[in-house]
Formats: structure tokens, C-alpha cells, sequence
């Protein structure tokens, strides 16, 4: 229960305690003072005064005695025969005096014990005053029979009796005045008594209450001392504690527990301010820890980004070296293809001619046939020629081939190129799209930024614009370049027949007419194969015409791809240059950015 008490509290209650326990002894002394007050009223206001009216009663009484034995004496009442003198007369008059005043004396006495008992006394007291009222009045009644018997014989000796006619009514008086002087000595003695006896009360309620006080006292005492011992000690204690587990916080100890307060009192509201102070300083510590762990963070994302951007760089400018590379490479293969192209156009035209000039010879062949065997000389000439020319046409065929194979090749190589920039303009958009994220992230100061990243991207899909163009471009020269290379092979194996035939036509020569209609009937296929070959011709030199078309439309490609390859190189130097100028001058904003992207910039520092 009081451990629900404050400090306040406790201390106002010890002081209660304290102040209760005053008021106690206090109470006890008021309580014993008053009745031992009690007491000694009761014997000065009670006790002494009637003790001193029947002290006066008694002398009264004796003295009255006294008078009536002078007064009997002068009358030679007794044994010894004393003379009446005329003091008599004056021993009378006192006698009458004092009888008058004894029983004034004796009613006030009797007035006083009745004004006792009317009073609120104790049991005791109204007893004892009860027995003397009774003794009082017996006394009154005795001693106004004792004046009259006195006031009697005065009367009978002034009227003429004798000393015997009184001696009987003497002798009574004598012993009702010895009764009456007993009586009021008992009474005397028992009013002293019960004074004593009332002194002796208060005397021992006197030593009482001295006791009680001093014992109440002492409790008093010893309780207050292991009272303010028992404070003391609930209020200093705790705060002991307390003091240690500051000393502790305050050397760094913050897992120090704080003890845990009994009372719920001031030292408690400390424990509990304590507990929030530590709670608090332990939140501080662990943000100081993050604020040391999160420069550490920043410090090595700073170096991540700087290493970032610097292999940025180099990928960048290894990158668009390749694409120029490739583009310069593109374009000196496109003028190559271009040129043999032209080459090839050349040997189809020649093909061509040949060919016409193979039909031209054939039909006139065929015209002479009919005269084939006056002119078999010129035949043979013809067919040497014709072979020569079918030689001829076959080593151009050849070469044609070779031409065609080599374009079909360079066809393939531009494709990787092409391939290679396309696969370059991939990357280059997917770093323009990061660019553009981190620059929005950075908000104001990756507008710039921003910017370049447009351009960089606009210009990545403007080269895969010309490379897809360059691929389609390269698909149809390759599918001419398979078409021509057929062609050329149908034109070399229709050439390799027509040398067949013409060696056959060189063996046969003597076989001439037997064999006339059968050189008629070849010289009509030759006729016709000639036409075919002229055909092939035509649709080979066609087809060269596209290549060649194709080449410049490659070289023109190539040319503008290096162009856009080298303003892209010079854009992104400038947006390298900027982020360089940006990381240097720019304050360091505290924004990160995690590095979830093969290559990412730092868009503020």
C-alpha cells in the first residue's frame, strides 16, 4: 500500500505520524494534568477548606468547653470550688459568642458538603461526602443539645441551684461534649484521611502520567527514528541506484538495466525518465551507426559510380571505335563490291556479246548447213573459233563465278557488320534508355543530361533504321548474287556443252555428210542455247546492274552510318564531358541509385 505513495506523501505522513503521536502524548498529559488538577481542586477547594471550618469547628468547640468549665469553676460547680468573680459574666458572653459562631460554622460546613455533593464528583467522593454529611449532621444536632444543656445550667445557677442540683446535668454535659469532641476529631481525621488519600491519588497519577508521557515518548521517538530510518532508506536507495545507472549511461554503458522502483513515487517518474533517456540515447547511438554506415555506403557508391562512369567511358569510346571501325570497314567493302559489281557488269556485257555472236553463228550455221560439205574448211575455222570463243567464255564464266562467290562473300561480311552495328545501336539505345532514367531521376540537374540521352537514343534508331535498310539491302544482293551465281553456272555448263559440241563437230568433220542432219539438228540447239545463254546474259548483267545499284545504295549507308557514327562519338563526349563537370562543381545532394543495369550513370553527386 505504500508503495503507491509519493515522497510527499510519505514524508507528510511520517510527519502525521509524528504529529499523531505528539497529540497522543500531549493528550495523555492534558488528560493526566486534568484529573491530577481534578484532584488537587478537590482537596484545595473541597477537602482543605472543610478540613479548616472543622479544625475551626474543633477549637470552637474546645474553646466553649474551656469556657464552661471557667464558668462552672467561678461557680464552685466543681472539685475545685472556684469563687465566681466577675469575669463570669465575660467567660458567658464568649461562651454565647462562640456557640453562636461554632454553629454558624457548622452550617456553612453542612452548606459546603451539600454544595460538594450537588457537584459532579466521583463515587468515591459522594460517598465520602455522603458519610460526612451524615457525621455533620449528627455534630449539629449534638451540639445545639450540648448549648442548650450548657445555656440550661446557666440558667439553673443564676436562678439559685445549687452546685448539687447541676452536678447531674454537668456531668451529662461532660460527656456529651466528650462525644462531640470525639465525633468531630473522627470527623477531623476522616476529612484528613480521605485528603491524604486524595493527595496520594493525585501524587501517584502525578507519577502516572510521568510514566505514560515518558514511555510515549520514547515510543514516540524510537518509532520516528525507524520511520524517517525506513524513508530514508526507500527514497535514498533507489536513488543510489539511480545515480549508479547514470554514472553508466554516462560512461557509454547504454545497456546498463535501469532498477526498477518498488514505490511509485518521484523516484519512480526518475526510473521512468531514465528508461526514455536511454531509449533515447541508444536511438541516438544507432543513428549515428547508420549515418557512419551510410557515408560508408555513400563513399563506396561514389567510388562504384565513379568506377562506373570511368568504365562507362572507356565502353563508350571502345564501342563507337568498333562502329566507326566497322562503318569504315562497311564502306571500303561496299566500294569494293561496288567495283566488282562493275567488273562483273563488264564480263556480263561480254557474255552477252559472245553470246549474241555464238547465236549470230549458230543461225549462220545453221544457213550453211545445206553447204556444209563445200565449206567444211570455213566449218572447221568456224569451230576452231567458236571453241576458242567457247574457252573464252567459259574461263569468264569462271571468273564470273569467282566475282559473284566474292560478292556473295562480301554480301556476308556486310551482314555481320551490319549485324555488329545493329547489335551496337541495341547497347547504345539501352545506355541512352538508362540515361534518360537516372537523368529523370536526378530531376533538375539531369535535364541537360536528358537531353544528350534523347539525342543519343534518336541517334541509335536512326542507325538501326540504316542498318536494317543495309540488311534488306544486303538480303537482295545476296538473293541477285544466288540468282547470278546460278545463272553464271547454267551459262558455264551451256558453255561447257558448246565446247562439247564443237570438239564433237572437229571429230565429225570427216563424218560431215553422214552426220549432216545430225550437226543440223545440234546446230539448232546450239542456236537455242545461244539464245538461252543470251537470255542469262541479259538477266546476269540485270541483275550486276542491281548489285552495283545495291553497292552505292551500301556505300551511301555505310557513309552516312560512320557520319552519324562520329556525331554520335562527338555527343557522347560532350554528355561524358558534362557529367564530368556535373560530378566536380555539383554539391553532393545525398541521392543514389542502385546499380541494376550492366552500365548506369550517377545522375547527381
Amino acid at each position: 500500500m505504500f508503495r503507491n505513495f509519493r515522497i510527499t506523501h510519505r514524508l507528510a505522513g511520517l510527519a502525521t505520524i509524528l504529529l499523531a503521536f505528539s497529540c497522543l502524548i500531549g493528550s495523555v498529559g492534558i488528560y493526566k494534568m486534568t484529573v491530577i488538577g481534578n484532584e488537587l481542586e478537590q482537596v484545595a477547594a473541597r477537602d482543605l477548606p472543610l478540613t479548616l471550618m472543622l479544625e475551626k469547628i474543633t477549637q470552637h468547640q474546645l474553646e466553649q468547653a474551656i469556657l464552661m468549665e471557667k464558668t462552672l469553676r467561678y461557680r464552685n460547680v466543681d472539685a475545685h470550688a472556684a469563687t465566681e468573680t466577675e469575669a463570669e459574666a465575660d467567660l458567658r458572653h464568649h461562651f454565647e459568642e462562640l456557640a453562636k459562631q461554632t454553629d454558624s460554622e457548622l452550617a456553612t460546613a453542612h452548606q459546603m458538603v451539600n454544595s460538594y455533593l450537588a457537584d459532579t464528583i466521583s463515587d468515591e467522593a459522594r460517598t465520602e461526602f455522603s458519610g460526612v454529611e451524615a457525621a455533620l449532621a449528627r455534630i449539629e444536632t449534638d451540639h445545639r443539645t450540648y448549648e442548650t444543656q450548657v445555656n440550661d445550667i446557666f440558667k439553673a445557677l443564676d436562678n439559685g441551684a445549687s452546685p448539687s442540683d447541676v452536678a447531674d446535668a454537668v456531668i451529662t454535659t461532660e460527656g456529651l461534649q466528650n462525644d462531640l469532641d470525639a465525633a468531630i476529631e473522627n470527623l477531623v481525621a476522616e476529612v484528613a484521611a480521605y485528603t491524604a488519600a486524595s493527595m496520594n491519588t493525585a501524587l501517584a497519577d502525578e507519577r502516572m502520567g510521568k510514566t505514560l508521557i515518558t514511555a510515549l515518548s520514547g515510543i514516540v521517538l524510537l518509532s520516528g527514528i525507524v520511520l524517517a530510518w525506513l524513508l530514508g532508506r526507500s527514497i535514498t536507495l533507489p536513488l543510489r541506484r539511480l545515480t549508479n545507472a547514470l554514472a553508466d549511461l554516462a560512461k557509454g554503458k547504454l545497456d546498463t538495466p535501469v532498477p526498477a522502483s518498488k514505490f511509485r513515487d518521484e523516484v519512480g517518474d526518475m526510473a521512468d525518465a531514465m528508461r526514455v533517456f536511454q531509449a533515447d540515447m541508444m536511438k541516438a547511438r544507432t543513428l549515428e551507426a547508420e549515418q557512419v554506415a551510410r557515408r560508408e555506403r555513400d563513399e563506396k557508391r561514389r567510388a562504384e559510380t565513379d568506377r562506373l562512369v570511368k568504365e562507362f567511358c572507356e565502353t563508350l569510346v571502345e564501342t563507337f571505335a568498333d562502329i566507326v571501325k566497322s562503318a569504315k570497314d562497311v564502306l571500303a567493302r561496299a566500294e569494293m563490291m561496288q567495283t566488282q559489281s562493275g567488273q562483273a557488269g563488264s564480263l556480263a556485257g561480254a557474255v552477252a556479246t559472245e553470246a549474241e555472236e555464238s547465236s549470230a553463228s549458230a543461225q549462220s550455221l545453221s544457213a550453211a548447213t545445206e553447204e556444209m560439205v563445200a565449206a567444211i574448211d570455213e566449218i572447221s575455222s568456224q569451230i576452231t573459233q567458236f571453241s576458242g570463243i567457247a574457252k573464252n567464255a567459259v574461263e569468264h564464266s569462271a571468273t564470273s563465278q569467282a566475282e559473284m562467290r566474292n560478292l556473295q562473300e562480301v554480301a556476308d561480311e556486310v551482314g555481320q557488320v551490319v549485324q555488329l552495328i545493329t547489335k551496337i545501336a541495341d547497347q547504345t539505345n539501352l545506355l541512352a534508355l538508362n540515361a534518360t532514367i537516372e537523368a529523370a531521376r536526378a530531376g533538375d540537374a539531369g535535364k541537360g543530361f536528358a537531353v544528350v540521352a534523347g539525342e543519343v537514343k534518336s541517334l541509335a534508331n536512326q542507325t538501326a533504321k540504316a542498318t536494317d535498310e543495309i540488311t534488306r539491302k544486303i538480303e537482295r544482293i545476296q538473293s541477285v548474287s544466288r540468282n547470278s551465281t546460278e545463272a553464271i553456272n547454267n551459262i558455264g555448263t551451256v558453255i561447257g556443252s558448246i565446247d562439247n559440241y564443237v570438239t564433237a563437230i572437229v571429230g565429225a568433220v570427216e563424218e560431215q555428210n553422214a552426220t549432216t542432219r545430225e550437226i543440223a539438228r545440234n546446230v539448232d540447239f546450239v542456236s537455242e542455247s545461244a539464245k538461252r545463254v543470251s537470255e542469262n546474259v541479259t538477266t546476269i548483267q540485270s541483275s550486276v546492274t542491281n548489285v552495283g545499284s545495291s553497292a552505292v545504295t551500301v556505300h551511301d549507308n555505310a557513309d552516312h552510318t560512320a557520319h552519324q557514327a562520329d556525331f554520335l562519338n562527338g555527343k557522347i563526349g560532350e554528355f561524358i564531358t558534362a557529367m564530368k563537370r556535373a560530378q566536380n562543381d555539383e554539391p553532393d545532394t545525398g541521392i543514389r541509385y542502385a546499380a541494376d543495369k550492366p552500365v548506369m550513370l550517377r545522375a547527381a553527386e
